[in-house]
């Protein structure tokens, strides 16, 4: 791969802030103390991507 290709893949990619949406969620206690568990486990390395594998999961069986 030559210096050109890796510049134009860099100039298309977008950002973090332009691919996501910032929300605020309240969690229940226990959620939240499992969240942190498995986190502190090294078990979920990256919230967004589980909150957004889930959300997708959910979505996939829910619609009709």
């Amino acid at each position: 791969m030559n210096n050109r290709s890796v510049q134009r893949r860099e100039f298309h990619q977008e950002s973090f802030a332009d691919r996501h949406k910032r929300v605020t969620l309240y969690l229940e206690h226990d959620v939240y103390t499992q969240l942190m568990y498995r986190r502190e486990q090294g078990r979920i390395k990256n919230q967004t991507h589980l909150i957004n594998t889930a959300l997708r999961e959910y979505f996939a069986r829910h619609t009709s």
